[in-house]
């Protein structure tokens, strides 16, 4: 048990003294005791007792680590938003010692001496100071020792250090033995406390004090040195605070590239929640075919950093890319050279700029062939023209640059997308009401929620204080919510539980209880519980929790990984197991392994407790699993492969990457409204709150996953369900893929339910012959009956060493008929090919509303089919009514055909006595074709009044129109008559312009977004004129409802192209025309029912 002691003088033996009654020196720090890696030591407890004097102690064997003056360099993710350092002490060192090596031994009554491991049992909060509490194994009991360190006051400049030893529970003749002969020490200190031996003290019954007088503190090498520890730390002192996340900076530029797998012609908009397929910092912009990594060709970049203007004054910009790209600096829009071109071709472009830091982005997007970009500037003063150099450019530091195989969404021609349809969310679902509990200054990254007996919210942060709240008056109406601290300087806290009334909180390295002795609810007492398992100073290590059963709580322990986001090889042999521990004796077992990073575990379908984990190595993408015990759940790089070959435990759902998921969290169970028994979970990244629907067949759990709700302030970390049903969620962030993009990066919020009626899909089935679909409310039945709104895919996921994985064997899948029953409250889709240990896709195209013309909330829906049950969907089709033929609610009503399919009876050319060549009858469809006599098509007959509902379906790229209220006194319809835009949105130019876009009334009433149907597919119009007021509808969605005899509608007029032409719009009676624009258009389905 020996060590090296450095220029130690001996004082006198003290033992069974008084406590020290000097006034105690004051704290440099709030909080002052705090748990944290510290030095690349796993378990450290860090305590600063005055300005002079900071110690460390080690929480694993109970023993003093480090004595410095200076202070902690807070690096990580909790204080500079960093992904890899962690804090480490600054500082010139009194004392130090390595925490590697057995320093408490006892001796029985028969004088038999043994090394011990001693339990640490956690610290408490007395009187001013805090007291180590230690338990000392000695045969079959333990001797309890509690230990007060104390800085001395200064005396002749000397920093001194007292550690007062309370021991209970020795017995005649047993002995306790501590080794205090650290590695270094500084010269001339001298100590007085009694010495055994030359490195051992012996502690006995009653109070026991050891005291240091230090002389002058050395520099972290000379006592690097002695240890054999290395250079831990630098020389330069640091600030002890939080550094906001802007502050930290890599020299270069951050460029993430996205593979969208289409052509491109200018730059896209990147649909959010998307994790990028490459992403390094290069140092300058000067990029040529070889710098874009694997991705030769249809691809987006994004460039993102900082430009360090070092001259105040007009600065010169030069942009050259091949193909398209766009230039900011703040929000300026410094050069826009999109489009497809070449490098060769560069644009300019200025900015005034005063010295300092700027926000610098580029898009930029690469359609086929050569790629390349290359930023130059002139700064004030330069006559030539330079490549902007690395010294000036930084990018956002300490961030692990996920990546995620595949291609990516992309919105096309500046096109918007449709909230909820192969796209995020973007509001509050709307049978649930939202609200912030907000209290000024109440900033919390959560950690973890749960709910005191008395109703009092329980919340701990995953922040640099580390912190434990009480959060009241959060019931109901939120009005005055309050928040009182109760604890701090936890490490990392992710996980928290209240059982019986007593906090428990999961720190990174251990499960500690909040005890209170005093009776005003501040914790007096850090209770280490357990803290047994396997833990490095690796950032990634973290644990994650709380649940809690009979006598057991539950926690799941994250993987180390390696810059990058490759698991770290080896592991410590408990990381990515589940660890089951006893709330009496903290006593441990791991129950279930395989994990990666398994951000949240709660109770879900059927009261069982299931898990989510997040996509990386040997995780193709994310996934929600149930716990069970003895489960493999697939992540190869956990241990040995005794541990890691046996059969992998299916996930419940998988959770496609950048679809539906990116960072899952904490599931829980809805206990209101109509999904009441489904699980939830959160996302950080992806944002909002997941539904997954859960069944259970042959013993094997699978189920769907979908769209819930967006609107939150935060990326969702923590989710908990409160005893009203209220769904509390707790926000969290930081740099890299830890956040939402546009989010703060803290939240505690609550969702209520509030009973409105929302269209969704509640269930999605398997069955051995197709796919069931049931609706929160009936569905339009004729609108439902049509095949063509249902779109189906699936595939499977191979993991592998790979970062994520691709769809493997991914294949659409097509619907034979429609089954309609229960009224449009259930379908069902006969479908071939369903596949066991595949996931399949079903999206219903918006254009399906319910019985009560309410839009679907969400179109899309994933389910994980790991076990094919054995039942058969009813087949009774319910058939839509065939095209150019009137159903019997619209012969009834009074709707005659304009068009039957077979001819061009009752149409003519419009300002010409016959029909165009160019218009033809082709399977049934009313169809131009480009190339032949051209011009626009109207009926014979006029309308005023009237409802018109048809077809409609463009070629790539092409664009039509429809008229009404049309005359020929002018050349062409549009003098008089109000177009409907004909359009292929993603590559028409118009469809870059909501006012433009297909369904507008053209250059007047945009279109909403995400309303139209694939190229080649038939989009549904309806019209419908009465007198002055006229509705647009498109795929059964109201586009504008129009008063042409309002203020509005002259103002429109007035503001737009059509204000100098005297008569349009103002016919009360015309023709229906459609338009000849020079592309390939269809129309069918042609019916009109005169209204006067």
């Amino acid at each position: 048990m020996g060590g090296v002691m450095v220029s130690l003088v001996l004082g006198l033996t003290l033992t069974a003294v008084s406590p020290a009654t000097a006034e105690l020196p004051t704290r440099p720090r709030d909080p002052w005791v705090f748990r944290s890696v510290l030095d690349k030591q796993a378990r450290m407890v860090t305590v600063e007792l005055s300005e002079h004097l900071i110690i460390a102690y080690d929480a694993t064997n109970c023993g003093f680590y480090k004595a410095w003056e200076g202070t902690v360099k807070f690096q990580g993710a909790v204080y500079t938003a960093e992904h890899g350092p962690q804090p480490t002490s600054v500082g010139k060192v009194y004392e130090q010692d390595t925490i590697d090596r057995a320093i408490w031994s006892v001796a029985n009554a028969r004088g038999e001496v043994t090394e011990v491991k001693p339990r640490f049992r956690g610290y408490t909060m007395k009187g001013g100071q805090v007291e180590f509490n230690y338990e000392i194994p000695l045969g079959s009991k333990f001797v309890t020792v509690n230990e007060i360190p104390e800085a001395l006051p200064l005396r002749l400049g000397r920093v001194g250090l007292e550690r007062r030893f309370n021991v209970s529970g020795l017995a005649r003749g047993e002995r306790l033995f501590l080794d205090v002969a650290t590695k270094f020490v500084a010269p001339d200190s001298r100590r007085a406390y009694p010495m055994l031996t030359p490195t051992e003290v012996e502690l006995r019954n009653g109070t026991n004090v050891l005291s240091t007088r230090y002389g002058a503190p050395v520099d972290p090498a000379a006592a690097a040195s002695a240890t054999g520890q290395g250079l831990m730390a630098s020389l330069k002192p640091e600030p002890t605070m939080a550094q906001e996340s802007s502050q930290v900076r890599v020299p270069g530029i951050a460029m993430r590239l996205y593979d969208v797998g289409i052509d491109l012609e200018r730059v896209p908009r990147l649909v959010g929640g998307q994790t990028p397929n490459y992403s390094v910092v290069v140092p300058k912009l000067d990029l040529g075919n070889d710098d874009f990594g694997d991705l030769k060709e249809r691809f987006l970049g994004h460039f993102s950093g900082f430009l360090n203007v070092r001259k105040a004054g007009r600065h010169q910009f030069r942009l050259a890319s091949d193909d398209g790209s766009k230039f900011f600096l703040g929000d300026e829009l410094v050069i826009d050279h999109d489009g497809l071109h070449g490098a060769s071709e560069p644009k300019t472009g200025y900015l005034d700029l005063s010295p300092g830091e700027i926000p610098l982005f580029i898009e930029f997007f690469e359609n086929q062939a050569d790629a390349a970009l290359r930023l130059e500037w002139k700064e004030p003063g330069d006559a030539e023209w330079s490549i902007v150099p690395t010294e000036v450019l930084t990018a956002q530091g300490g961030e692990v640059r996920v990546t995620a195989p595949g291609t990516k969404r992309v919105l096309l021609n500046g096109q918007s997308n449709r909230p909820g349809d192969r796209s995020p969310l973007e509001g509050v679902h709307p049978a649930w009401t939202l609200q912030t509990i907000d209290v000024p200054g109440f900033e919390p990254r959560v950690g973890g929620i749960d709910f005191l007996p008395d109703g009092r919210m329980v919340v701990c942060t995953w922040d640099e204080v580390g912190g434990v709240y009480i959060v009241d008056n959060v019931w109901g109406t939120v009005r005055k919510p309050t928040v009182k601290r109760i604890a701090a300087g936890l490490a990392e806290p992710l996980g928290l539980k209240v059982v019986n009334g007593e906090i428990y909180v999961l720190q990174k390295q251990e499960l500690t209880k909040l005890v209170d002795l005093d009776g005003d609810e501040v914790t007096d007492r850090y209770y280490a519980l357990a803290n047994g398992w396997g833990v490095t100073a690796n950032f990634h290590e973290f644990a994650f929790g709380l649940v809690h059963r009979g006598n057991t709580f539950y926690a799941a322990l994250a993987t180390a990984i390696d810059p990058g986001g490759r698991s770290t090889r080896p592991q410590n042999e408990d990381r990515g197991w589940v660890v089951a521990i006893n709330d009496k004796t903290g006593e441990y077992r791991k129950v279930a392994n395989g994990l990666r990073t398994p951000n949240g575990i709660g109770v879900g379908w059927g009261g069982r407790f299931y898990i989510t984990d997040n996509q990386g190595d040997w995780l193709p993408s994310s996934k929600v699993i149930p716990l069970e015990e003895g489960a493999y759940y697939g992540n190869a790089s956990v241990g040995p492969e005794s541990l890691t070959s046996g059969p992998v435990t299916p996930p419940v759902v998988w959770l496609p990457q950048n679809e539906i998921g990116n960072s899952p969290s904490q599931p829980a169970r809805f206990t209101k409204g109509p999904f009441a028994g489904q699980m939830m979970h959160g996302d950080v990244t992806h944002g909002g709150l997941k539904r997954v629907f859960v069944e259970e067949v042959d013993g094997v759990l699978q189920g769907c996953v979908f769209r819930f709700t967006q609107g939150m302030m935060a990326g969702i970390n923590r989710v908990m369900v409160g005893p009203d049903g209220s769904i509390f969620v707790g926000g969290i962030g930081s740099t890299g893929n830890w956040a939402q993009t546009g989010k703060k990066w803290y939240g505690l919020q609550k969702i209520t339910y509030n009973g409105d009626h929302v269209f969704e899909m509640k269930t999605v089935r398997p069955m051995q012959n197709g796919i069931e679909i049931e609706f929160t409310e009936p569905a339009n039945i004729e609108q439902a009956s049509d095949l063509n709104i249902y779109d189906i895919s699936q595939w499977r996921y191979e993991p592998n060493e790979a970062y994520g994985g691709p769809k493997v064997d991914e294949g659409r899948l097509v619907a034979k008929s429609v089954t309609v029953t229960e009224g449009g409250r259930r379908i069902f889709l006969e479908v071939d090919g369903l596949k066991e240990d595949h996931v399949f896709y079903v999206r219903i195209h918006p254009a399906l509303k319910s019985k009560e013309d309410r839009a679907l909330w969400s179109t899309e829906a994933w389910y994980t089919l790991n076990k094919m049950p054995n039942r058969q969907g009813t087949v009774n089709p319910t058939l839509p009514t065939p095209p150019n033929t009137l159903s019997a609610e619209e012969a009834a009503s009074g709707f005659k055909l304009l068009f039957n399919g077979e001819s061009l009876a009752g149409w003519i050319g419009f300002r010409k006595p016959h029909v165009p060549a160019g218009w033809s009858v082709q399977n049934g469809e009313l169809t131009f074709t480009p190339g032949k006599e051209g011009g626009d098509l109207r009926t014979l007959d006029e309308y005023g009044d009237f409802e018109l509902r048809m077809q409609w379906k463009i070629s790539r790229g092409g664009n039509s129109g429809i008229f009404y209220r049309c005359t020929e006194e002018y050349n062409v319809p549009y003098m008089t008559g109000i177009e409907m835009q004909v359009l292929d949105n993603d590559r028409h130019n118009d469809g870059t312009n909501a006012l433009t876009s297909a369904g507008s009334v053209y250059g007047l009433y945009a279109a909403p977004p995400g309303i139209t149907r694939n190229v080649g597919d038939w989009n549904d119009v309806r019209i419908v004129a009465r007198g002055p007021i006229v509705e647009h509808y498109l795929n059964n969605h109201l586009v504008a409802r129009i008063d042409l005899s309002s203020m509005e509608w002259a103002n429109l007029i007035a503001g737009s192209k059509f204000r100098d032409w005297k008569d349009f719009g103002k016919r009360a009676r015309g023709y229906i025309a459609v338009q000849d624009h020079g592309d390939v258009v269809a129309y069918r389905s042609i019916r009109i029912k005169p209204l006067d």
